[in-house]
């Protein structure tokens, strides 16, 4: 189910189960995106840099779009968790052969260039949003909080703080 359908879907549920006081004093937690990008890689192997920024800037606006229809609904606080290094996956390893040590480059780039775009995407959404309901988000760098752990090879606990956001990372 896309994002958009969930969205719809919360529009039909929201009035019959949950107050306004109750959607705007919820967080709603968001992770979005990879089955695209990986659908993309898989449908165009030789997509060129502009037709990679090209799908990004579809993706991106796509989950603002839908994001701003669940703050239209009430909603006003975010957290939006970055795409993972999505090259690194093992499933994406084995399909196109880069062994255990490597990962498959261009899936990382577009989960990079994607990624770049969440932070200034809902900053503008804060600055257009009215003081009345401010527009509130918290951005969890998932995609360096997997490929610190990926790139030690031990288990640890760490707390990361990058650039005021405080990441949690933990592993048993």
């Amino acid at each position: 189910m896309t994002l958009n359908q969930q969205v719809k879907k919360f529009n039909q549920m929201k009035a019959a189960n949950w107050n306004d006081d109750f959607v705007a004093k919820s967080v709603f937690m968001i992770y979005i995106g990879a089955n695209d990008y990986l659908n993309f890689t898989k449908n165009n192997p030789t997509a060129d840099a502009s037709a990679q920024q090209a799908f990004v800037t579809s993706v991106t606006n796509k989950l603002k779009n839908d994001i701003s229809a669940l703050y239209s609904s009430g909603a006003s606080k975010f957290v939006i968790q970055t795409l993972a290094p999505l090259g690194c996956l093992p499933i994406v390893r084995q399909e196109y052969n880069t062994g255990m040590d490597q990962c498959y480059e261009k899936l990382n780039d577009l989960a990079k260039q994607h990624n770049e775009k969440i932070g200034p995407m809902l900053n503008e959404m804060a600055r257009n949003s009215p003081a009345s309901a401010p527009f509130q988000f918290t951005v969890f760098d998932f995609y360096n909080a997997v490929l610190t752990r990926t790139q030690r090879n031990q288990n640890f606990r760490e707390l990361v703080n990058y650039h005021g956001l405080i990441s949690f990372v933990l592993v048993l």
